[in-house]
């Protein structure tokens, strides 16, 4: 049977949300860091064929879970398909000590969502069924992300699953209704989208945000490493915890001010990022619901877009006013709310190529969900997982989950080519106890709240001023060879605006070591070096020492026509001696340019 044609399917336009993960995928057809997993959990007693027809009931109402993406005249388009029915054979893992049978149940689930989708033939869900005990079973779900979002799942799906599943336990028939709209029907929510983003209405928002976030400049986040060009979204995961009795804290102190308990935890990341980037005024995002019309409320599908907050710290005010002012600053973004690829279209913004535009960072959080059953749950931040994974869209992304029983668990995660773990796991610590700060004591000034404790306090003090521990054995020149070799995206000079990494140290130092060769420079001669604080003046050191010469610093005002030989690198000038022991200035001089 031949595989019918995007014509003979049912086919609509993508979302704008959409529309940015499909051109991704078309750019970079093996990027992973769309690939996202879910587990749904149940304890107590579970019947395997009765989970089985309500998952299957629940992938074929919802078209979002069987369509695919392709072109149509040139359009992008999704194109809805028949649903499959999954077998969801059983991997039963009950044998096993419960630890070994966790990391199994990673790798395995880490493994399946390694694999790149196929957005064009589909499916773009892979789910896989796990007994851990008798007790206890999980449904692993690994999507991609264009076919689903937080909000599908928890409002949604779960919910849904469970009634379908009682009902096919029980032996009788459930069937509520269709949903209200369908998320490809070109009648509904994406043909509504794209009819809505060019509505005055939107236009209207968008001069919001020029007006709101036109001063946005650089990201101003210090790394551990030079970010890489093109982005290879290599990420890393520190887990993070709030007990319940902080969050029930934060949350009092978020309603005194008028705010919801997400408000607090996001002025805390702002106070954060505040502080590494040094700065009264940062920029981050928060996931937003586009679902705008109450017949989309039931919608699976990616309906999520990034708002972006741009959050002022200004004149030291307490935790509650900070706690204010992001409250204001969200609801004023939610009233004005539009996809963000719209935005960026809108902005133009300049910037690094290889970072995410407008804001590096992310912070969100997933309400608690009042279950009908408490026997089952639903688990979005599973750290473990993607730490196997290792991928990242952002810098750094803060994603939390309330749980039903009072704590939020969650997860940051982090690029790691751009900070060590180490540093990670300091942000992810010291966001904890900024939390518990806000908790405690929301009156307190910022100025007052640090993020200092006795070990960096001692780390700063002592360990790194620790002048009489053993200096590393070697040259400079070997030791900045080492760590170009060990980490060569490592920031080695930093001079105004210009950071080179120390494989880029290395190659200018060899490249004005050639050129001081092919000068006549000789092991033992003195060169002489502009004293012009420079990337260059460190290279051009570097270079001599290289070249088996020694050199000393030449006063930058001296005027060229008394110089020797000349060996320019990048605006870096450097005097060759012609003696070997000191300057001989009346000597003709000669540029060479390595």
């Amino acid at each position: 049977m031949s595989r019918p044609t995007v014509a003979e399917l049912v086919a609509a336009p993508l979302s704008v949300a959409q529309e940015a993960l499909w051109y991704v995928s078309r750019l970079s057809p093996n990027r992973i860091s769309y690939n996202e997993a879910i587990s749904i959990r149940k304890d107590g007693a579970f019947d395997v064929d009765a989970f089985r027809r309500a998952f299957n009931e629940i992938a074929r109402r919802h078209q979002a879970w069987h369509t695919t993406f392709d072109t149509l005249h040139g359009h992008a388009v999704q194109v809805v398909r028949p649903p499959s029915n999954f077998a969801l054979p059983l991997l039963d893992l009950s044998r096993l000590d419960p630890a070994e049978a966790e990391r199994r149940a990673v790798d395995i689930v880490a493994d399946v969502s390694r694999i790149p989708y196929d957005l064009r033939r589909g499916p773009l869900l892979r789910p896989l069924l796990v007994r851990f005990s008798a007790e206890h079973h999980r449904l692993y779900l690994a999507m991609h992300h264009i076919v689903f979002d937080g909000v599908s799942v928890y409002r949604v799906v779960l919910p849904e699953l469970v009634e379908r599943y009682d009902a096919a336990r029980a032996g009788r028939s459930s069937s509520p209704s269709e949903p209200a709209a369908r998320y490809a029907d070109y009648a509904d929510y994406a043909r509504w989208e794209q009819d809505w983003i060019v509505s005055p209405r939107v236009q209207r928002r968008l001069q919001y945000w020029r007006r709101h976030l036109e001063p946005v400049g650089e990201p101003t986040l210090p790394f551990d490493r030079l970010r890489p060009a093109p982005a290879r979204f290599r990420g890393g995961v520190v887990p993070v915890s709030l007990p319940e009795p902080t969050v029930d804290r934060l949350r009092r102190a978020g309603q005194s001010a008028g705010a919801t308990l997400f408000q607090a935890l996001a002025s805390v990341w702002s106070l954060l990022l505040s502080r590494y980037s040094d700065s009264d005024r940062v920029v981050f995002a928060t996931p937003a619901d586009l679902r705008q019309r109450p017949e989309f409320e039931a919608v699976v599908g990616y309906c999520l877009t990034p708002l972006v907050l741009n959050v002022d710290l200004s004149g030291d005010p307490s935790l509650a006013e900070l706690v204010v002012r992001v409250r204001n600053e969200l609801l004023d973004g939610l009233d004005n709310l539009v996809p963000f690829e719209r935005l960026v279209r809108e902005l133009s913004p300049s910037g690094h190529s290889s970072a995410n535009p407008i804001y590096q960072t992310m912070i969100g959080l997933e309400p608690a969900m009042a279950t009908p059953d408490p026997s089952w749950s639903i688990h979005q931040m599973e750290g473990e997982i993607g730490e196997a994974v290792g991928t990242t869209k952002l810098d750094l992304e803060l994603e939390l989950d309330e749980r039903p029983e009072g704590h939020i668990s969650g997860r940051l995660i982090y690029d790691r080519d751009l900070f060590e773990a180490r540093t990670a796991a300091r942000l992810a610590d010291q966001w904890t106890r900024l939390a518990t700060a806000a908790a405690t004591e929301p009156g307190r000034r910022l100025s007052g709240v640090s993020i200092v404790t006795a070990a960096d306090r001692r780390r700063v003090l002592v360990e790194y001023n620790a002048t009489e521990t053993e200096r590393p054995a070697g040259t400079v020149g070997e030791l900045v060879h080492a760590v170009a070799r060990s980490d060569p995206e490592a920031p080695a000079v930093t001079a105004g605006e210009l950071t080179i990494s120390y494989r880029e140290l290395e190659r200018r130092a060899t490249r004005v070591a050639r050129g001081l060769a092919a000068s006549g420079v000789h092991a033992g001669d003195v060169v002489a070096v502009s004293a012009t604080p420079s990337v260059e003046l460190v290279t051009g050191l570097l270079g001599v020492l290289e070249a088996g010469a020694t050199y000393v610093l030449l006063d930058p005002e001296l005027p060229p026509a008394k110089r020797d030989h000349v060996v320019a690198d990048s605006g870096a000038v450097i005097v060759l001696a012609s003696d070997g022991r000191g300057l001989d200035l009346g000597a003709r001089t000669k540029r060479v340019t390595p």
